[in-house]
């Protein structure tokens, strides 16, 4: 019925577009029953017509008014606050409280941004993301495996390079970003020149000669004068094979870490306040 069919238009439709559903988008939407049309193609057509409009495909920034005092940008609206959210932390859509957040109007304030910013920070996903954040600005998913030779298990001596060990290393960035991240308010730069190390595993910290940290209380040092930061880890400085390449490490790090050179780079990673945005021109 038109009724029925209303009613998901407009649940469903908030969901997508990630806003509530517009006067006239929902009479589109409802020209889409047809006289005597069956209930499942009805369904397959409003489904295959959602799925392809733009507001679910992108994300649009044009809702929000000028400011008084430069009418050329404007101030996000509450449902593009709530997008901008979660997208930036937690990769996805805004959630139910957020859009209810943004329906009554409460995310366009000071007090109700701040709160949601809090909840969406501390949602577990935002420290997924934060990893994830860092494990593709430094490359941590590139390694292809370690080599099947007589050179590299001459070299690898009675060190189980493996799957585990490679784990291990990934493992212990992580715990390091966090540790900087959420436990000690640390910086950046603490980061990169922390001497803490976070190797779970045995044959992890016997390679770095420290004990195995047991994931809660305060990790073992790294000896000193032999390794500090995060550029002397096992995960950015493994490679598959017996041989090093300082040509393409010293690459790495200018391109990747100092954000010089050709490639460019990540300058920081920050939680910004995504408050404003330019204004599109005219003809756009």
């Amino acid at each position: 019925s038109e009724a029925c069919l209303g009613d998901f238009i407009d649940g469903f439709g908030r969901r997508v577009f990630r806003r509530p559903v517009t006067t006239a988008e929902r009479a589109r939407y409802l020209e889409l029953r047809g006289t005597g049309t069956p209930p499942a193609e009805i369904a397959r057509s409003v489904l295959f017509t959602f799925f392809l409009s733009p507001p679910f495909l992108y994300r649009f920034e044009h809702e929000g008014t000028p400011l008084p005092s430069d009418p050329a940008v404007l101030a996000l609206s509450p449902h593009e606050v709530a997008s901008r959210l979660t997208f930036h932390f937690w990769r996805s859509m805004p959630d139910e409280a957020l859009l209810a957040a943004a329906d009554s109007g409460e995310l366009g304030t000071d007090a109700g941004y701040n709160a949601a910013l809090e909840r969406v920070f501390a949602d577990a996903r935002t420290k997924a993301t934060i990893r994830r954040f860092f494990g593709q600005w430094f490359q941590l998913d590139g390694f292809e495996g370690f080599a099947d030779t007589p050179a590299f298990r001459a070299f690898a001596a009675d060190v189980e390079a493996g799957p585990a060990l490679v784990a291990a290393m990934r493992e212990e960035v992580d715990d390091l970003v966090d540790h900087y991240t959420w436990q000690s308010g640390g910086t950046y730069t603490d980061l990169l020149t922390s001497n803490l190390s976070f190797a779970r595993a045995a044959e992890l910290a016997a390679l770095y000669g420290v004990r195995a940290w047991s994931g809660s209380g305060a990790p073992p040092a790294l000896p000193a004068n032999e390794r500090s930061g995060l550029l002397t880890r096992a995960a950015l400085l493994v490679e598959g094979n017996e041989l090093t390449n300082p040509v393409k490490r010293g690459a790495f790090v200018l391109r990747h870490v100092l954000c010089s050179g050709s490639s460019g780079g990540i300058a920081s990673a920050s939680r910004p306040r995504p408050r404003r945005r330019s204004a599109p021109a005219a003809t756009a």
